[in-house]
């Protein structure tokens, strides 16, 4: 997993004043065709972001190859960020809305994709989604996902240092792992990865807080299904949810329908 834009850059001042120069088009993108080979070179899969260009509009995308060199999986951010060092809606676009002529399951798959890994189901959300817990939670019921990638560009601004406890509640609320991958820098930095549950002695803001690295590094995480079993088997927030809040909140029918 890559940060945010990892292929170009995100500047602390987020003006993208030269988008044609570091857009991609889909058909055309020379990230995807380096890290579709490099994937397959090293039998992995590789999570990187970058600039998309589609239909004369400007995406921040994060793009998934995996061992075979094929693309696997395209995210474009679904919520954009222009507050305190962003100014993300002057310059991109969010997904284009509902088609209402797609089935539930057709959209789903083209707003918020999903690939599975060693068979585990992953999902992704960039950055500013981790604010709005109604993605994560559609990937987790909906989705049926045990991991969700969340690449991240989250500045030192005064107005975001509190994105890594919306991280932890994303993870504990939906029992599922998350890691987010910030950008290095002083201006970024404090990547953080949450289990399904934790405890006070394995704090993972605790952690962060006490060596916020700014440094490049890489983080090796180990992810395991009877962890999330077993918690979601010790803590039933997931079977004790009031179901019919969704069918108020969605309209939807029948609560697990819905998200």
């Amino acid at each position: 997993l890559l940060p945010e834009l990892s292929s170009c850059g995100y500047p602390m001042n987020s003006k993208f004043d030269d988008l044609p120069s570091i857009s991609e088009s889909l058909e055309n993108s020379v990230s995807i065709q380096q890290f579709s080979s490099l994937s397959r070179e090293l039998g992995i899969f590789i999570c990187f972001g970058f600039v998309l260009l589609e239909n004369e509009r400007y995406h921040i995308a994060q793009a998934v190859t995996n061992p075979e060199g094929e693309l696997q999986a395209l995210y474009r951010k679904t919520h954009l960020c222009s507050f305190g060092a962003c100014s993300e809606q002057n310059y991109f676009d969010a997904p284009q809305p509902i088609d209402s002529s797609l089935s539930f399951d057709e959209e789903f798959s083209r707003l918020l994709p999903i690939f599975e890994c060693e068979g585990y189901r992953i999902g992704i959300a960039i950055c500013y989604d981790v604010r709005f817990p109604e993605i994560f939670r559609l990937l987790s019921f909906k989705g049926k996902c045990d991991v969700v990638l969340h690449p991240s560009a989250f500045p030192r601004d005064g107005l975001s240092w509190n994105w890594t406890h919306c991280v932890i509640s994303r993870a504990l609320e939906n029992q599922i792992y998350v890691l987010t991958m910030n950008r290095a820098g002083k201006d970024f930095g404090a990547s953080i990865f949450c289990p399904p549950w934790i405890s006070p002695e394995d704090d993972p803001l605790r952690r962060t807080l006490e060596s916020p690295t700014t440094d490049e590094c890489t983080l090796d995480i180990e992810v395991r299904q009877e962890i999330i079993d077993n918690v979601r088997e010790q803590v039933t927030f997931r079977k004790d949810r009031f179901f019919q809040l969704d069918e108020w909140l969605w309209g939807n029918e029948k609560g697990e329908q819905g998200v």
